[in-house]
């Protein structure tokens, strides 16, 4: 293995908004912008093996439009490779996720605007890079995949088992509307709801990593409490920053408690906003 990672799935940008009542009726809101920011579990992934250390090269898709580049730009700025990036004739995705204030439910509404990087299909173009990336990797290195950035699942597995990579799927929050064939995979990183749906249907990988709630993660029976309680580690982006930066040390020969280790480091560093992390936020300016 050369401690390389590869992290195919979705890239978008992801506005958070505040939002409040502003009538009795609740028919009218008044929203407050509050964050500006690289957005895509695809991103998030890329990211946090890249602040592991790993050579983290980023297989996806943006827009040709001002948002696309803004992306490209500020992953290169975190140290991944954006060269697998292709860029597709149409607006990059984004995901508006909204705030109540005061909080009505326990987790935020997340809408997601499909566009180059989510919600479309890979193009072709994609599949011969993704093989030609991969290609460069040796033995032992990372494949993640995100489900959310839909297509190519057999051809990713293809190209894996081909070269004899590591794959770490990540399945949160779990896709109900579709079966996946996870038989290639060698860890599913996927939160509570998602552990369940597998086990009914009967799916269950060799190995699966269990996000559960506030409170830590199992992975095959080796449970693991989170060192802070701040982390919201019941949202999706945490999610993927937990399965790069486990990814990243899977590619450098770790073993599995140092691979937790390193990636509830990494989920502290994020919600701190340190280091690379605190080069994810974009300006107004990136969406003209």
């Amino acid at each position: 293995m050369s401690g390389r990672v590869v992290v195919a799935g979705a890239l978008a940008v992801e506005e958070t908004v505040r939002v409040e009542h502003a009538s009795a009726s609740s028919m009218q809101r008044r929203a407050h912008r509050e964050s500006l920011d690289v957005g895509g579990a695809g991103a998030w992934a890329a990211v946090a093996a890249a602040d592991v250390g790993a050579r983290t090269c980023c297989l996806g898709e943006v827009g040709t439009d001002p948002v696309g580049a803004a992306l490209r730009r500020q992953l290169a700025r975190a140290d991944v490779d954006v060269s697998s990036v292709m860029l597709r004739p149409e607006l990059t995705s984004r995901i508006v996720r909204t705030v109540a204030d005061p909080p009505v439910t326990a987790s935020d509404d997340v809408l997601v605007l499909p566009g180059a990087g989510v919600g479309c299909p890979p193009g072709e173009a994609v599949y011969r890079r993704a093989r030609d990336t991969m290609s460069t990797c040796e033995p032992g290195d990372v494949l993640v995949w995100d489900w959310s950035w839909p297509g190519g699942s057999s051809l990713w597995a293809s190209f894996a088992a081909d070269l004899d990579l590591q794959v770490v799927a990540l399945l949160s929050p779990y896709p109900t509307w579709t079966e996946l064939d996870l038989s290639w995979t060698d860890v599913v990183v996927v939160d509570e709801a998602g552990m369940a749906a597998l086990a009914d249907a009967g799916h269950l990988p060799g190995s699966v990593c269990t996000v559960v709630g506030q409170q830590g993660l199992s992975w095959d029976g080796m449970v693991v409490p989170a060192p802070r309680t701040d982390l919201s580690l019941v949202s999706q982006r945490y999610h993927a920053i937990l399965a790069g930066a486990m990814a990243a040390s899977l590619a450098r020969g770790d073993d599995r408690p140092a691979a937790v280790d390193q990636a509830w480091a990494t989920a502290a560093r994020a919600a701190a906003g340190a280091g690379a992390w605190g080069r994810m936020g974009l300006g107004p300016e990136d969406l003209q």
